[in-house]
């Protein structure tokens, strides 16, 4: 019998509210406390994502302490208060699994493990950027010289290539599985990790669609308070992606006003940041999309996945190149910057004193 999705979220929102009621701040049980962790979602949901639970109350210490399985007299015994509708909103999220009392079911991977991770991708990293860089530099060069009122050099080699096009290619060929919401896990589909310590400096990319059209947004912690307000109001998002696919520019005079802080277009509302035309033949895409080919393809060549898969106990190969090449690209990324070969936007170098125009640098559309 199949459960009720909609009859599912108002259970784990009741759950989540019980959860809260009369609970006292408690101080973390562990060091280094979860917060101090990196979660990394690689996911699609329905609006409740595995972090949006993990930082509540006291669930990072219940999540830390069930790693290697705890049961419900080992948290009393070792100080960590916990509620059933806690422990339960943990569950139907599919963070905590019944097994032997309560298991975490995402992995957690501590300093000794993150690091030793991270060494792993050094050479590969290496090797890969002695094959790729010729091609990654005049692909850089050519955004340039098109896009020279914005510096989106960087987000095109990392929003698009390697945290964009390079997954759907590892997808295509059956290297890892693309997130999925399913009858079973109703609220978010994919892979979730947490690790410690967080690199000093690492980025990601939302995603907003419509009908073909995608605008890619690469993000850091450090610019998210500024940068959120892009897709904070739905409608006027709605709007936006709505007149380039009608009018290839701005019309609506709401979205104009809302979005020319932004500097993503003219005054006459023809956008001015990178477009790339998802079809053969386009100088742009043709060359973004050999080298995600290249790196993706190479990736379970210059990694030994299973290997990587029984140390650290991941679920499966799938999982683990999911996780292994997260920071495979970060590891690339800093070696592009070394080299230098790209060079950090104002809004990731300085994104205290970023003004809202800098932040069309870190925007980019993608026509399919």
């Amino acid at each position: 019998m199949k459960k009720n999705p909609v009859i599912t979220i108002i259970l784990v929102l009741s759950l989540a509210l019980l959860a809260g009621c009369g609970d006292k701040e408690t101080k973390p049980k562990f060091s280094p406390a979860f917060t101090e962790y990196r979660t990394i979602q690689f996911i699609t949901s329905r609006g409740h994502s595995p972090k949006s639970v993990m930082y509540l109350d006291n669930n990072g210490d219940i999540l830390l302490a069930c790693r290697g399985g705890a049961t419900l007299e080992q948290l009393q015994e070792a100080g960590i208060p916990y509620t059933t509708s806690q422990l339960k909103l943990l569950e139907v999220l599919g963070l905590l699994e019944r097994k032997d009392g309560y298991r975490t079911k995402f992995p957690i991977l501590d300093s000794v493990q993150t690091e030793a991770l991270r060494r792993l991708m050094d050479k590969p990293a290496r090797d890969l950027l002695a094959s790729i860089g010729p091609a990654i530099g005049e692909l850089i060069e050519q955004v340039r010289m098109e896009y020279d009122n914005h510096n989106s050099s960087f987000s095109i080699a990392f929003s698009y290539i390697l945290d964009g096009v390079v997954w759907e290619i590892m997808a295509e060929e059956g290297l890892s599985a693309p997130p999925r919401i399913t009858d079973v896990n109703p609220f978010w589909g994919g892979e979730v990790w947490s690790l410690y310590p967080p690199r000093t400096f690492s980025s990601g990319t939302n995603t907003f669609s419509d009908q073909g059209v995608v605008f890619a947004v690469n993000w850091t912690r450090g610019i998210m308070p500024k940068l959120r307000q892009f897709w904070a109001d739905r409608t006027m998002l709605k709007g936006l992606m709505t007149d380039y696919r009608i009018h290839g520019r701005v019309v609506d005079q709401a979205v104009l006003e809302y979005y020319r802080p932004f500097n993503i277009f003219n005054e006459q509302g023809v956008f001015t940041i990178p477009i790339v035309e998802e079809r053969a033949g386009n100088r742009l895409y043709d060359s973004c999309r050999a080298i995600a080919r290249a790196i993706a393809l190479e990736v379970p060549k210059v990694l030994d996945l299973p290997a990587i898969m029984e140390a650290y106990g991941f679920d499966n190969l799938s999982q683990t190149t999911i996780i292994a090449y997260h920071e495979l690209m970060w590891s690339i990324t800093e070696q592009l910057e070394a080299e230098g070969l790209m060079s950090r936007p104002l809004a990731f170098k300085d994104p205290e004193h970023a003004e809202m125009a800098d932040l069309a640098d870190l925007i980019l559309i993608r026509q399919r």
